[in-house]
């Protein structure tokens, strides 16, 4: 690959395009501080299937979770409350809060975004115990910068998608 790396999202949905080695495929885009995953649904089927998969689940402190929508609209359950996020608008979901997408258009195109990085040990369905929270919030987690990374990401974007 050449610099600046440009990386295609159309040939790379469903899938996180930056973030630790185990998930993402190019070298270029490891990032232990974001995470970002395209996520793009194309009709009905795709659509229940996202619905279907999708856990009611929380990361452990200091991880953010962000959805920015490109295309479309999604439906976000955070703790008892549904949120609709519209067409280039990004919704929060600060840590320890309770998520799940729980509709979305049948064409809805939306990025994924977790700063700092979570993994299997800092994604945890709802139903475990707050201790397990507690725990992780003692664990030294980075966090250097993540908050102007992830803004970056997003004013990026904005302006790819400004004219569309």
């Amino acid at each position: 690959m050449e610099d600046p790396y440009i990386l295609d999202l159309n040939e790379n949905k469903n899938k996180w395009i930056i973030g630790t080695p185990d998930a993402v495929d190019k070298l270029e885009f490891y990032s232990e501080q974001v995470q970002v995953k395209n996520n793009k649904v194309n009709g009905e089927d795709e659509k229940q299937r996202l619905i279907a998969k999708e856990t009611f689940h929380r990361h452990a402190l200091p991880i953010k979770e962000y959805c920015l929508v490109l295309t479309g609209t999604l439906k976000v359950k955070v703790e008892n409350e549904e949120h609709e996020v519209n067409r280039m608008n990004l919704l929060v979901v600060r840590h320890s809060k309770c998520h799940k997408v729980s509709d979305c258009s049948s064409d809805v195109e939306y990025l994924t975004i977790r700063a700092p990085a979570s993994d299997d040990f800092t994604k945890m369905d709802c139903k475990e115990s707050s201790s397990t929270v507690k725990q992780l919030i003692n664990d030294n987690i980075k966090i250097d910068n993540i908050k102007d990374e992830v803004l970056g990401v997003y004013a990026h974007i904005s302006r790819m998608y400004k004219n569309v």
